[in-house]
């Protein structure tokens, strides 16, 4: 899986070697606290709970195969991972939602990593998968500096003009793969809250691992 190579160890779609570079990914600690992903709160703001700091060359090849193939075994051995790693109790929720990619990499790559997270956790727990939110046109995230994406994001979602709900539900689940400035899933959330669902739990696969200054 992070090796490239298309093996299998102890019924799981990674090698041995790679099983161990993952189980390290899970025990990195964050820049700012000193603690693992799954105890780090250093976003506070939306309660954000992850699997694993992104940075890393393991982290990077895990969201690349995540982002450029729709392998069901490799999706569902990332979700477990993701599930396992922040402690998820199905109980309460009425659905996943999640983060949309750009109609130009869902063409090229053919598939869309955070739905395809959301609809593998949405087999594992039985929970439906809504698809409320589309990304309109925008600059590439990736050649934009911090301050630009959050500035870029503002009007970069919007919820779908054909989805309704006769009510909001009670609580949903909104997933993304790599959690950066937090701008694309914090705006998603809230076009979610209020007339999608009542409460938004968001969680992600990964996120940067960057010191923060203090106080900010």
């Amino acid at each position: 899986m992070v090796c490239g190579f298309n093996a299998c160890y102890d019924e799981l779609p990674i090698c041995k070697d790679c099983l161990t570079l993952v189980q390290e990914l899970l025990t990195e600690e964050c820049k700012t606290c000193q603690k693992t992903a799954n105890l780090c709160q250093c976003d506070k703001s939306e309660n954000l709970r992850f699997a694993f700091f992104y940075g890393s060359f393991c982290s990077q090849q895990l969201i690349h195969l995540l982002k450029s193939s729709a392998d069901t075994e490799a999706v569902d051995f990332l979700a477990e991972l993701l599930a396992d790693a922040i402690g998820f109790n199905p109980k309460g929720f009425d659905a996943i939602a999640y983060v949309p990619r750009n109609r130009r990499n869902l063409r090229r790559f053919g598939c869309d990593q955070a739905q395809e997270l959301a609809k593998s956790l949405s087999r594992k727990y039985n929970l439906p998968v809504i698809n409320a939110l589309e990304q309109l046109k925008g600059r590439e995230q990736k050649l934009l500096s911090r301050g630009q994406r959050v500035k870029d994001t503002k009007n970069k979602y919007r919820l779908k003009p054909d989805f309704h709900i006769e009510e909001p539900m009670n609580k949903i689940l909104l997933i993304d793969d790599v959690y950066t400035t937090g701008a694309s899933m914090k705006i998603c959330a809230k076009l979610l809250r209020g007339k999608i669902a009542r409460a938004v739990v968001p969680i992600t696969l990964s996120k940067t691992n960057h010191l923060n200054k203090k106080g900010s």
